[in-house]
């Protein structure tokens, strides 16, 4: 997403809302290497398509990558969206319609990895520290 931001000249934040304003089926961009979506929309844009066709090709793609990967491991009724890609619009309301279901989004997405992981840091010290012995390291 950084990349075609970069390329397109627009603030990440942005690439969401205006993925939304394209109606219809978008071309395809490859959702698997950044390399090969620089590439191909870089040729879109030398055929004149609008930014917001590129943008809902952008999120179309990352949201059939994503929605492979829900698949594999299984979706619940309810689902979290954490990381970055929970503040882009145009992916969470894809990946919405695409599951039938709908996502909930923690108020700070970026840090919840980072929260639950010293969660379970923490746990594991006080688990290693309750165990008869030398104390952990």
């Amino acid at each position: 997403m950084e990349v075609i931001a970069s390329l397109l000249q627009v603030k990440l934040e942005d690439i969401g809302p205006i993925s939304m304003a394209f109606q219809g089926e978008p071309r395809r961009i490859s959702n698997t290497c950044v390399v090969f979506a620089r590439s191909e929309v870089l040729s879109l844009m030398r055929e004149g398509v609008s930014m917001e066709e590129i943008l809902a090709a952008l999120c179309d793609g990352m949201t059939e990558r994503i929605k492979g990967l829900v698949r594999r491991v299984g979706v619940e009724k309810d689902f979290v969206i954490s990381g970055g890609i929970a503040k882009n619009v145009g992916i969470v309301a894809r990946l919405e319609q695409a599951l039938g279901l709908e996502a909930r989004i923690p108020p700070e997405p970026q840090i919840v990895g980072a929260v639950g992981a010293a969660l379970f840091a923490a746990e594991l010290f006080l688990r290693a520290r309750a165990q008869p012995g030398p104390p952990p390291a």
